[in-house]
């Protein structure tokens, strides 16, 4: 089983599912997410997504809880990323958290500082979990193998390593 990983959900107050997009259905754009963008989560994805959206003209803000954006990322992948992101104007929130939405205002806190911020349409960047919807399949009683990112999330080498173990015991 390969069945990939499912993207974490924030459970905030007043954040309804209607206002609420991962970055998969961001870079769909089958629905619309408005003019003003709020991305939670500043790794990798975040930044990307946040890319992708103020290119289109989007007024994006990236709420990160950590210290700063895109730490993950290679240095020099890192850096380029950063200087676009900034020649768009993506504004970047680092060492703050969305506390709760009052219609279409997040209440974020940054250190001890309280910031309200107008928003059309929030983006669930925050990272992905297993997903083990078809753990079932366990107990039928065949060699049952699972791979990847439904064990737990991590790069694409991983995934690739297991199914080349798992196939090699069939």
């Amino acid at each position: 089983m390969a069945a990939g990983a499912l993207p974490v959900l924030p459970e905030i107050p007043g954040l309804g599912r209607e206002k609420l997009f991962t970055a998969e259905e961001a870079l769909q754009g089958k629905r619309s997410l408005g003019e003003k963008i709020l991305v939670i989560g500043g790794g990798m994805v975040g930044c990307e997504v946040a890319e992708f959206l103020a290119v289109q003209g989007k007024e994006v803000t990236i709420v990160e809880i950590l210290p700063e954006v895109a730490s993950g990322m290679e240095g020099h992948n890192r850096r380029l990323l950063l200087e676009r992101l900034n020649k768009l104007s993506v504004k970047m929130l680092t060492g703050s958290e969305v506390l709760s939405f009052q219609g279409n205002r997040a209440m974020i806190r940054k250190a001890e500082e309280s910031i309200k911020l107008e928003t059309d349409g929030v983006v669930s960047a925050m990272g992905s979990r297993a997903n083990r919807s078809c753990a079932e399949l366990e107990s039928c009683g065949l060699p049952f193998y699972t791979v990847g990112d439904a064990v737990e999330t991590r790069d694409i080498a991983a995934a690739v390593h297991e199914g080349f173990r798992a196939a090699m015991e069939i």
